[in-house]
């Protein structure tokens, strides 16, 4: 199903340098050393997280990752039988579960989307995607960190709306079943609202709209980048310009910015996404003193376990003062760590750098540890216990009329 390429010409240990970068990062274990070369030793457990070519010092072209021939001959993989209490409503948007993939390396291709949805989760946000295709930063963009965190400066690379929205609606085509939501960027209103309408002509599910831009992206890219958007009164306007143009429900990604996602919400906003902004880090070579990242200055943004708590706050923080649905995001490895964020407000929890770290199998782990532990509390739903530990961590702040 997975064609994994390696061009002999630029891998490194091909030409005789100790290197085995793709293989470390590999989270599936799919890549191996046969005969000195790179090989796809197990490409049917590839979960396409794109990691092996972020982690390529020789550059991006050395290894590609596609699916083999048209989406109509991919196998319908089965859904994971999920329990009925984990289900849950995002505004007009019904889910099999809380569970979310977050945008990022696993939603670049349709391969990460399907094999996402049939673990158990609930939707697939796409890679975010630009007008144009856009190549991110060089290689080494993404490494590992510790047992669970991870190190990535990606810089958004993505092959542009068109090729997303077309392979989207094949996909919609044969796996009618999945729920798929486009991650849009750009830099005017026009060009937001011009990808709205393609995405929803292909059939998205819904919008995921990032206010913030994208903290890695390099001089040129044609990104979303502050202040610009991350302003309550530009994301407001924003937000109802794409409101007036499309009718799916638009998933607005506000960060830890309350004003915004009180703009967001008066703009028209379905859902909130609530994160922790991510600490931009710096790792050095031991042995050479240099950054590991290629990015200037070796910055990358780190992602792990340590951000659910300072997340929990912002969550509560967010739900204290809006209406409208919120969806989580930052350091969820377990069924707890989904329920606590639930008590604290949100409805569903985004997930990125745990699949990643441990591959598909974590996601029905997750669940079934969310099923174990409501039922053990005689609950029949993730709706009884949402926003239950608001009233301890986050009294309810009287809403301001704004304009």
């Amino acid at each position: 199903m997975i064609a994994i390429k390696i061009d002999r010409k630029t891998c490194v240990l091909s030409q005789g340098k100790d290197c085995k970068n793709c293989i470390i990062i590999c989270p599936m274990r799919v890549l191996g050393v046969r005969d000195r070369q790179i090989t796809a030793l197990r490409p049917e457990e590839c979960i396409a997280c794109h990691c092996c070519k972020g982690s390529c010092p020789a550059g991006l072209d050395t290894i590609d990752i596609e699916t083999l021939g048209p989406l109509e001959e991919i196998p319908r993989m089965p859904l994971q039988p999920i329990w009925n209490g984990l289900a849950i409503t995002l505004g007009p948007l019904s889910l099999r579960s809380p569970l979310i993939v977050a945008s990022g390396p696993i939603g670049r291709c349709a391969y990460g989307w399907i094999k996402a949805m049939a673990s158990g989760c609930g939707a697939v946000v796409t890679k975010t995607n630009t007008p144009v295709p856009w190549p991110g930063n060089p290689a080494i963009r993404i490494l590992f960190h510790g047992q669970d965190s991870l190190l990535n400066s990606e810089g958004l690379p993505n092959r542009g709306m068109e090729a997303t929205a077309n392979d989207l609606k094949q996909v919609k085509r044969f796996h009618p079943g999945l729920v798929l939501i486009p991650s849009l960027s750009a830099q005017t209103n026009e060009e937001f609202v011009q990808m709205a309408r393609l995405f929803e002509d292909a059939g998205a599910d819904a919008l995921e709209i990032p206010l913030m831009g994208c903290p890695n992206y390099r001089p040129g890219a044609p990104i979303t980048k502050g202040p610009g958007f991350n302003e309550p009164a530009e994301a407001f306007r924003l937000i109802k310009a794409i409101r007036k143009s499309t009718h799916i429900p638009i998933w607005v990604k506000v960060g830890q910015n309350v004003a915004n996602g009180l703009a967001a919400e008066e703009a028209g906003a379905d859902s909130l996404l609530v994160r922790f902004d991510s600490l931009r880090v710096t790792a050095l070579d031991p042995s050479t003193g240099k950054p590991l990242l290629s990015q200037i200055r070796g910055e990358g943004m780190l992602t792990g376990p340590y951000s659910r708590l300072i997340g929990l706050r912002i969550v509560a923080e967010i739900a204290s003062q809006v209406r409208i649905p919120i969806i989580a995001n930052g350091g969820v490895f377990s069924g707890q760590d989904v329920i606590d964020y639930i008590r604290a407000g949100a409805t569903a929890v985004e997930l990125l750098t745990s699949i990643i770290r441990r591959g598909m199998s974590v996601i029905p782990k997750i669940l079934s540890e969310i099923e174990t532990s409501l039922k053990k509390e005689k609950k029949n739903s993730l709706k009884e216990i949402r926003g239950e530990s608001l009233h301890y961590i986050s009294p309810r702040i009287e809403r301001q009329e704004r304009r």
